[in-house]
């Protein structure tokens, strides 16, 4: 794999990257090509962009369902647009259909190391406000409504892009790209 980089609007950046990196070519607007080794891991494939769509499937959360979804959302995805909000609604849900972390919402939500705010006690009982636990909410009652992510039918898995790549992750499963979180339809087979 290659690295490229154009040398223009962040030439200071860049012009350290570069010195660091050993690349030779440095001519003002050509790339600069370097062969780096486990490094950087592209992704196999171009993941689709997200389709937010209208479905028939309903459900109807309990009250302290639909809080512990709310919070999942409001935590995970909570700087997200409306599609990265639903998206990670969406992996909950999948997540309870697959039984492999609970029986509910709540179950799964706060399954063991599942998801990285539930280990922080103060995140676990605050309770959320504002504009962002707004938009939570109404992001989980579109959902309960049917407002799904095309491709993320059965994934039940994401992390972050800006995170080292999980060891689960593989990236020949990897669905889509939703905001700063990439999907996946499982994890890689230990």
């Amino acid at each position: 794999t290659c690295l490229h980089i154009m040398k223009k609007p962040y030439a200071a950046l860049l012009g350290a990257l570069i010195a660091i990196s050993g690349c030779t070519q440095k001519t003002p607007d050509a790339p600069v090509t370097r062969e780096v080794t486990g490094v950087i891991k592209p992704t196999p494939k171009a993941l689709p962009a997200a389709k937010v769509v209208k479905t028939k499937e309903r459900v109807k959360l309990s009250k302290q369902e639909f809080e512990c979804m709310a919070r999942n959302v409001y935590h995970e995805a909570g700087v997200e647009n409306n599609a990265g909000k639903i998206a990670v609604a969406q992996v909950t849900l999948n997540r309870v259909k697959s039984k492999k972390w609970g029986k509910g919402v709540c179950d799964v939500v706060y399954s063991k190391a599942q998801f990285s705010w539930t280990l922080t006690k103060k995140k676990r009982f605050a309770q959320p406000k504002g504009n962002i636990w707004e938009a939570s909410l109404d992001a989980v009652k579109q959902f309960e409504d049917g407002t799904r992510v095309q491709q993320l039918m059965n994934s039940l898995f994401y992390h972050t892009d800006y995170i080292k790549k999980p060891n689960w992750a593989d990236s020949n499963l990897a669905v889509a790209k939703v905001g700063q979180h990439i999907f996946y339809a499982d994890a890689r087979k230990s």
